[in-house]
């Protein structure tokens, strides 16, 4: 649980975003028109959508325009296209702040008012933490322990509730 198979998606897949690691329990994909759908196991909201869960795919509400998505253990991410202005939206666990709103509060797919102003082109996931790429080169990183993150030494332990800079430009790709 659960199903890696992309026979649990109806048709119209473009895109399959799994989590890593041992907890994996959830998977997403971004549908040909934009949209999202996941499956698996909800309990954290992490499907998006109410569903505790699934083993078929749901529509994740809200969510159209999708240009990106990343899945980590309990939570999700996306890349959504707003009049032109691409925007960063997360859902599911957020226990250490990995969903970037500035609260321990689990949720459902919101916009970060958090991050600047500006296009971003890419979101990866990691357990507990999250990172997004802007169209300008600078990369902004929230969750875990702000030392994981490239925030500081490893004495900086504390978790990131917000998008914060990780004073890297000219970045053109994350992994």
């Amino acid at each position: 649980f659960p199903s890696h198979d992309m026979s649990i998606i109806s048709s119209g897949a473009s895109k399959l975003a799994r989590g890593n690691g041992a907890n994996l329990e959830h998977m997403c994909a971004v549908m040909t028109s934009g949209g999202v759908q996941c499956w698996g196991r909800g309990n954290y909201g992490q499907l998006g959508s109410g569903v505790t869960a699934s083993t078929t795919a749901v529509s994740v509400p809200a969510l159209s325009g999708v240009i990106d998505l990343a899945v980590g253990n309990d939570h999700s991410c996306a890349i959504k296209d707003v009049t032109g202005t691409r925007n960063v939206f997360c859902w599911g666990r957020n226990h250490v702040g990995q969903l970037g709103s500035g609260t321990l509060y689990d949720g459902y797919p919101v916009q970060l008012g958090n991050l600047p102003a500006g296009n971003y082109s890419q979101v990866v996931l990691g357990k507990d933490l999250t990172c997004t790429l802007r169209s300008t080169g600078q990369v902004y990183c929230w969750g875990t322990s702000g030392a994981k993150l490239g925030l500081g030494t490893t004495s900086s332990l504390k978790d990131v509730l917000v998008p914060t800079d990780v004073s890297l430009s000219g970045i053109t790709n994350l992994s």
